[in-house]
């Protein structure tokens, strides 16, 4: 837990803007804890709703500018 810790902490200083949190419960029940930058911490996410939200991330990013 220490070096998880360690990790999330240098994705926030090199600005990461997901870290996700992948353990063997989450492995069995296709879930995924998500860390966004700048966000709060959720846990027990789909992977299907997580990459949807992935993807209109992406989208609405693609589309700045």
């Amino acid at each position: 837990d220490e070096q998880l810790g360690k990790r999330i902490r240098a994705s926030k200083l090199e600005r990461i803007p997901y870290v996700l949190v992948v353990g063997d419960d989450d492995v069995a029940n296709m879930t995924v804890g998500v860390n966004p930058r700048g966000g709060e911490v959720r846990r027990d996410v789909g992977l299907d709703v997580f990459l949807a939200q992935l993807k209109a991330d992406v989208g609405e990013t693609q589309n700045v500018g």
